[in-house]
């Protein structure tokens, strides 16, 4: 943050020079106020929309699976209610 002030009278074009190193002020400027806002708002926001979607993180994500998984129903049949596969037409 110190760095972004201190360009900033570079990329007003103060002083001598200044019409030379007005363009660089300006770059260099606006490059590190928008990684600095990346870094420590949008990317930390990010991650805790993240992090909620998933329910706990990737543990979270993992449980989900597994309990998918284990609420399949298993459905067994009796053997009487099973059709005959005879070929000879006899059940």
């Amino acid at each position: 943050v110190t760095t972004v002030l201190g360009v900033f009278p570079l990329a007003l074009g103060l002083g001598e020079g200044s019409e030379f190193l007005q363009p660089l002020g300006i770059v260099v400027f606006s490059g590190l106020s928008l990684s600095t806002l990346l870094t420590l708002f949008l990317i930390p926001c990010f991650y805790v929309l993240l992090h909620n979607w998933t329910d706990g993180g990737l543990s979270g994500l993992m449980r989900k699976k597994s309990r998918s998984r284990r609420s399949v129903p298993q459905v067994k049949e009796p053997a009487s209610s099973v059709p005959s596969t005879s070929q000879d037409g006899i059940a």
